[in-house]
């Protein structure tokens, strides 16, 4: 997949993720010191599991993700993180970003310095409004993008969305990290959430590479679940290859069908 992918010309980016079952990252905390200093001893030794075997089988990945939404190891762990960083890159010679939760643990993180970029997962709502035009929603990206574009000019790095995405059902735009919402898919809306956030990214440089969340391995899973975020098989799949290919993201109804099975 990774060589297949830098064929096609696509960053690729090596991303361990804790996968919790019925809960995320960010819940994840300890009682005390002696248990952090536990985790962060385990933790360590798998992010270098990950990184030695990926280097063994010479997948050329130009860019490690040494962590993913964990925003209850963060806050107040800056030196177990800037220690981590520091013995990857003794044997990682690729760029290195943590993934942080849009929001309060991405505007807080105190210690991108040690980072090559800054690393986000925007799930920033566009607005709460079902009935949004277009404008709106754009206004919407705008100021997700203005609020993460502060934290850049403080650091002086390029952002790399390390997610983003919105699934196809009603409501996305108000909670665009929920794939299940409403019991219709609904993939206009997801449509014009990606076209109003395509849109919005057009002119600004300070932005090192965008992960659209997500695009599985097994294509028949957007079949599966057709509200969830996968784009393959939906009208927004023709939008990300024209994105993509550096064509206008602008609506032209000639190149989309609004199938919604």
């Amino acid at each position: 997949a990774v060589r297949e992918a830098q064929e096609q010309g696509l960053m690729v980016l090596l991303k361990p993720h804790i996968w919790l079952q019925e809960s995320w990252p960010e819940e994840i905390e300890m009682r005390n010191r002696q248990d952090w200093n536990r985790f962060f001893e385990y933790y360590e030794r798998w992010i270098l599991h990950s990184l030695r075997h990926s280097s063994r089988a010479s997948w050329g990945v130009p860019v490690l993700s040494v962590g993913v939404e964990l925003s209850g190891a963060t806050m107040g762990h800056g030196r177990q993180w800037e220690k981590l960083v520091h013995r990857v890159r003794r044997i990682y010679s690729g760029s290195v970003v943590y993934a942080a939760n849009w929001g309060d643990e991405f505007e807080s993180v105190n210690f991108w310095d040690a980072f090559d970029y800054l690393g986000v997962d925007a799930y920033y709502p566009l607005g709460n409004d079902p009935d949004a035009s277009d404008e709106e929603l754009r206004h919407g990206a705008d100021a997700m993008l203005d609020r993460i574009e502060r934290i850049q000019r403080r650091y002086r790095k390029l952002v790399l969305f390390t997610e983003i995405g919105f699934a196809s059902a009603p409501g996305v735009r108000g909670r665009p990290w929920d794939e299940n919402l409403g019991a219709e898919p609904n993939p206009t809306d997801q449509l014009r959430s990606y076209r109003a956030v395509m849109g919005a990214m057009e002119d600004r440089d300070w932005i090192g590479g965008v992960f659209w969340w997500k695009w599985p391995s097994d294509l028949r899973r957007a079949t599966r679940n057709p509200r969830g975020f996968m784009p393959n098989g939906k009208p927004v799949e023709v939008l990300l290859n024209r994105w993509f290919q550096g064509l206008n993201s602008e609506w032209d109804s000639d190149h989309f069908t609004m199938d919604s099975r």
